[in-house]
This record gives C-alpha cells, structure tokens and sequence, in this order.
C-alpha cells in the first residue's frame, strides 16, 4: 500500500462530532482526510478531489448516503466506499452491499481501528485492482503488437512466395540456380523464425530485469502440478523510489537479478512477479 500521507480520505457525516472524531483520527494516522457535512457537498467534492476512500454516513438530509454511494459507483466504480451506519439494521448492510459498497461499519464506532483496518483493506483491493487493470492492458497492447508484426510477417512471408514465382518464371532467362533460390528461401524463412522467437520471448520477460514475468509464471503454473516456489521481496522498496527516484530503484533491481542469475540453482527458472515490486 502506497504512504499513507498520499491517500485522500473524504469523509461524509451530519454530525459534526461524528464527522471531527474520524477525521482526526485518520490525521494522526497520517491520512490526508477533507470533510463534507452532507451528501450534496459530498457528490461535490468527490467530483473535484477525486479521493482514494470515501467513508459515508448512510442517513443524512437532501441526498443520503446510499444515493451518493450509487453516484460514485456509477461515475468511479474503483473508488472504494465504506459505508457508516448508526441504525445497525441488516436491510440497511444489504442494500448499501446491493449498491456496490465495499465494506458496512455501524455507529458508534468504539475502537477506530476497526474502521481503520476497514479502510486500509479497501485500499489495498483498490490497488491491487487497478495493477491488475494496467497489467491486463499491457497484455493487451503487447498482443496487439505481436498480431500487427505477425501481420507484416505474413505480408512479407506472401510478398516472398510471389518473388519466388517471378524467379521461377523467369529463372531460364535470370540464370539463377535453385541452389540460389534455396538459399533465398531459407534465408527468408530464418529471419521469420527469429523474429517470432523474438517476439515471444519478449512477451514473457521483464524489460528492465531482463527475467521471466507474471505471464510466464502464470502459464508455468497452469502446467505444472509439482511446483517449488521461493518467493523473495523487497521490505520497504517503495522507500526507495521516493527518497532515491525510480531509476535508483530500477538499478538495484538490475544488480539484484544479476547476482540472483550468477547464483541461479540448475534446472530452476527466475521470475519478476510484478512491476510494482
């Protein structure tokens, strides 16, 4: 989960005691919270601030909070929303479920870190579902690149056997030997294989670590029943990043997978399981 001084918490409440109580709360967690004290002010805010997690307040004057828990479901379906509720009542946890909520606390919440812990597991999904989305259309985009050079492959595999057709025909006048034509043909059919080896194996290598990716990983696990996994991460790596940049970070991640390579067990294969890690 990113620092939480770079989440934005908007919360929607009112009570004002109800809407202070959270708010701080989340502050001295490190949160970046804003406030609305209805649903109107709320819809207005989540348009312009665009927050990471909004905690709403389910009965409240001029639009209540399942009718802003519809909107943003509606507008933002990623935008994780906890509903808080102070009529406990299980119609009320249905139906805001119904409108897509992402997790149901009821009021007076005693112990914050219940609804902390509440909010902290509905950021992480959040994040782990938008990775998933951006890894998904990379796939996509790499697809999309491989089929249009398989394309220009078979234009120019077509384009080749008309050029083999103009040689044969006019191989008495050319005097050109089919021992050259073979050679012709052969040429041609290595530099198709090669660049399709080429292809395919940038399809399931990181480019930056130069090792297999999730995809490979994921096929090499629908295959193989029998499995060892070790599984090595990075504490705090994200540190990194922020106080070095990321090309500090990427070149540690180049000098960690050199030496993992150098120090490789045989017959065991190396993966990158995600950009982010």
């Amino acid at each position: 989960m990113r620092d939480k001084s770079e989440i934005k918490i908007l919360t929607i409440d009112d009570d004002p005691v109800v809407l202070t109580s959270i708010a701080s709360y989340f502050e001295d967690s490190g949160y970046t919270v804003i406030t609305a004290e209805n649903g109107k002010v709320g819809l207005d805010m989540f348009r312009a601030d665009h927050p990471d997690l909004m905690l709403v307040d389910i009965r409240m004057p001029e639009i209540d909070g399942l009718d802003v828990l519809a909107a943003v479901a509606e507008e933002s379906p990623e935008t994780p929303i906890i509903m808080v509720s102070s009529t406990n009542t299980i119609q009320d946890a249905i139906e805001a479920l119904r409108r897509h909520a992402w997790d149901f606390v009821t009021k007076p919440v005693y112990d914050m870190e219940v609804l902390e812990h509440a909010a902290e597991r509905a950021i992480e999904k959040a994040e782990m579902l938008k990775e998933i989305r951006t890894n998904r259309n990379k796939l996509e985009a790499q697809a999309e690149e491989l089929k249009l050079v398989n394309e220009k492959l078979l234009s120019e595999v077509g384009e080749h056997k008309r050029t083999l057709t103009e040689l044969k025909e006019s191989e008495l006048q050319l005097n050109i030997s089919k021992d050259q034509l073979a050679e012709l043909n052969q040429s041609l059919g290595q530099r198709v294989t090669e660049q399709t080896e080429e292809l395919a194996r940038k399809l399931v290598t990181d480019e930056l670590t130069g090792l297999y990716n999730r995809l490979k990983l994921d096929t090499i696990l629908r295959e193989n029943c029998e499995t060892v996994l070790l599984l090595i991460s990075l504490d705090n790596f994200g540190q990194i990043n922020t106080y070095y940049g990321f090309e500090a970070g990427d070149e540690i991640l180049k000098i960690l997978a050199d030496f993992l390579k150098q120090h490789q067990p045989a017959n065991s294969d190396l993966f990158r399981r995600t950009s982010s890690e």
